[in-house]
């Protein structure tokens, strides 16, 4: 009989270290499976990061572009606000002259000089 309790020892131990691979090899399962939903997200991960890099390049490069036709506006704005001062100036030199106690003098071009002539010959507008 020991013999046969030893043999059926053996085989309850056997049986118990079967259930336990059995058991190990469903969480191992598990594990891969797990694995498997992570790698896949991982790749979904992937190519979120890839779309929101290409998105991120095209806004880069619109705003470049922006940026460029902001310098272009300012780079353009800036003779006019001179041109504007100028002529602004020019306007109310008369004053800033009387003002200062001077003698406003203008320095012509050959522009300026044949509508002055014609007001000469039409009423003598230049005549003292």
């Amino acid at each position: 009989m020991t013999a046969n309790n030893s043999s059926d020892e053996t085989n309850r131990r056997l049986q118990r270290l079967e259930e336990g691979q059995a058991g190990t090899n469903r969480r191992l399962d598990k594990l891969e499976a797990g694995q498997e939903e992570l790698r896949a997200g991982q790749e979904e991960l992937r190519a979120g990061q890839d779309e929101l890099r290409a998105g991120q390049e095209e806004l880069r490069g619109r705003m470049d572009r922006v940026e460029y036709a902001v310098q272009a506006l300012r780079d353009d704005i800036g003779p006019l606000k001179a041109s504007h001062t100028r002529d602004s100036a020019l306007r109310v030199s008369y004053r800033i002259c009387e003002d200062l106690g001077l003698d406003e003098v203008s320095i012509l071009d050959r522009n300026d000089l044949p509508p002055i002539h014609r007001k000469d010959e039409c009423g003598g507008a230049l005549r003292g």
